[in-house]
């Protein structure tokens, strides 16, 4: 199913191109069709399409989704170019596993740390039990930055925070000894 309009654009004689093939790569890991990426993968390398990096972030997504990670994370390391969806792609998955220490040092590695990033890696650690490993990100020294985010996650973004962020601005600030600003925020 996912493959049809790949396989009727063929018949028709249209080429797929870049944002053709990403988005069959993209549906294929919503739906953890693993089979699907490789076949797409494979008729991408046998056809010597370029890889932009759209693509090869929607290459690194199926792998990192449906496993085996390792593919992931060696196509990851031969990117030449690397944004903030490659680095967020990657920290997930170490997450889903329990390996806080490769998710962390994935998130530390960014170049730049962005909203998007900070709530991946947020998020990922509240939802697999590491809300204490959240915690202390935010408390890590990075007061007005954790701030900083937080208030973009609302005001640009638009993303409804959660409880737990809340939780962590509070507690941000009384461990920084902020405490009327701990108190103001509430």
């Amino acid at each position: 199913m996912v493959l049809d309009p790949f396989r009727e654009m063929r018949l028709e004689g249209v080429p797929p191109n870049q944002f053709m093939l990403s988005s069959v790569l993209n549906s294929s890991s919503s739906i953890s069709d693993l089979q699907t990426g490789k076949i797409i993968h494979g008729w991408i390398l046998r056809n010597g399409i370029n890889l932009d990096i759209l693509l090869e972030n929607s290459i690194i997504d199926i792998y990192a989704i449906c496993w085996p990670f390792y593919y992931a994370k060696n196509l990851f390391e031969l990117m030449v170019e690397r944004d903030t969806v490659s680095w967020n792609i990657m920290v997930g998955p170490y997450l889903h596993v329990g390996d806080m220490e490769n998710s962390l040092g994935m998130f530390r590695s960014l170049p730049h740390e962005d909203v998007a990033s900070w709530n991946t890696i947020m998020d990922g650690l509240t939802r697999n039990g590491h809300g204490r490993a959240a915690l202390e990100l935010l408390h890590s020294g990075l007061l007005e930055e954790g701030y900083k985010y937080f208030r973009l996650m609302k005001e640009v973004y638009g993303i409804k925070p959660k409880v737990e962020y809340f939780t962590c601005v509070v507690d941000l600030y009384g461990r920084a000894g902020h405490l009327d600003n701990a108190e103001e925020f509430i």
